[in-house]
């Protein structure tokens, strides 16, 4: 791998100005190496992105974003529960850092209501990074 990052180095620098001492000796990649390079990246976040809510991440480097109606609301405990067509029935916890929009906050979440929630996997839990109201 190495190799292949010093090569694309090369191959930038060649491109953009002259090479650096210590990059003369690693030989020209060949042609498509960038796409190789790509490739490997992206199958690289396919991988990681296996897991059980893998259904439910919009693109390779999103985090993983659940759509759907708000099916119950736990005021006490900060959490509440939407309805995924992919990844089912999620529960989703907010803190201080949860940001909103279209909402004014947790206390405006009502069931039923369409949501699109960003969240991160935290100690076995969901917790919300963002959360916008749906319109139909």
């Amino acid at each position: 791998m190495e190799q292949i990052l010093e090569g694309f180095t090369l191959g930038l620098s060649s491109r953009y100005g002259p090479a650096q001492p210590e990059e003369v000796a690693v030989r020209k990649p060949a042609q498509g190496t960038l796409a190789l390079c790509l490739l490997v990246a992206g199958l690289g976040i396919a991988v990681i992105a296996t897991g059980p809510a893998a259904a439910a991440i919009a693109t390779a480097g999103d985090l993983p974003d659940f759509e759907g109606p708000v099916v119950s609301i736990n005021r006490d405990a900060r959490t509440f529960t939407v309805n995924d067509r992919h990844a089912g029935v999620v529960r989703i916890r907010v803190n201080g850092s949860t940001l909103y929009e279209h909402l004014s906050g947790f206390g405006a979440l009502r069931k039923g209501l369409l949501v699109d929630v960003e969240a991160r996997r935290s100690n076995g839990q969901w917790i919300a990074v963002h959360v916008e109201r749906e319109h139909d």
